[in-house]
């Protein structure tokens, strides 16, 4: 879910052939149900479902997940529960309006989602670097996927994209300076 161009040659030859380079929530969802055409939650007939989804987006912040011009964050549950309860006791709160608004957004989106997946064997792939390690964003997408479709986010591992599939891999960490550097590093 982000631009063509914001994705580098490389990784572009690698990914799936038949990848869509769609860049807001609203695009992406018109565009599934238009693949999707006429829904069965087993794909029998001449219906179909969403067996396998990869929403995959640049990120990198532990438990953030990109959906093109939203995001997904630690917290957001926490953030839409809170503003749901104000507003039950507080219907014209202005702050809490705008945090449901804001926040709402991003879960609309998902649950339309699950309404087009596979009941048996569905699964979505956030290939998004770093989208797990967030017990606050699983309990998100547990909410609004429960046991019907299985969630993938990728712990604290970065993923590339090779002939076609997400495949984790490790951060790279900063290279220690050689003994032969530090040797000849001036001090000041």
């Amino acid at each position: 879910m982000q631009p063509k161009s914001n994705t580098d040659k490389w990784e572009r030859f690698h990914m799936p052939s038949n990848t869509k380079w769609i860049t807001t929530m609203s695009g992406v969802l018109a565009d599934i149900k238009k693949e999707v055409g006429k829904y069965s939650p087993e794909g029998k007939g001449s219906c179909n479902c969403i067996l396998k989804l990869n929403l995959s987006a640049h990120s990198g912040v532990p438990g953030m997940i990109r959906l093109g011009d939203g995001s997904i964050i630690p917290g957001t549950r926490q953030m839409i529960q809170q503003a749901q309860k104000t507003l039950s006791e507080h219907p014209d709160d202005p702050r809490a309006l705008s945090t449901l608004n804001y926040n709402i957004r991003e879960q609309n989106f998902l649950k339309e989602i699950k309404k087009l997946m596979c009941h048996e064997g569905g699964s979505i792939d956030f290939a998004q670097c770093k989208t797990g390690g967030s017990p606050e964003t699983e309990a998100f997408l547990d909410d609004i996927f429960g046991d019907d479709v299985d969630t993938i986010t990728h712990n604290n591992k970065n993923v590339v994209w090779v002939w076609g599939r997400v495949k984790e891999v490790r951060p790279k960490t900063p290279k220690e300076p050689s003994s032969e550097t530090s040797k000849n590093a001036k001090k000041y």
